[in-house]
């Protein structure tokens, strides 16, 4: 249990204030995998879910990079 405590507790702090290093490291992720000929996955729920398939969209479209959304 605490392992899962600690990981939310980053990864909401993280999200409360994405420094440019934090979004330098998710472009980078995101160059590797399509790089490799893989495929970026994004999932979302609710609200959340509308801006995950903008964002795979964007990707496929705009950046020609392989996305899918999951909702």
């Amino acid at each position: 249990m605490e392992f899962f405590e600690e990981y939310f507790n980053r990864l909401h702090q993280k999200l409360k204030q994405p420094s440019v290093s934090d979004l330098e490291s998710v472009v980078d992720v995101i160059r590797r995998v399509s790089d490799r000929g893989g495929k970026v996955i994004i999932a979302g729920n609710g609200g959340s879910a509308s801006i995950a398939s903008h964002v795979s969209v964007d990707l496929t479209k705009a950046a020609g990079i392989r996305a899918i959304c999951f909702n």
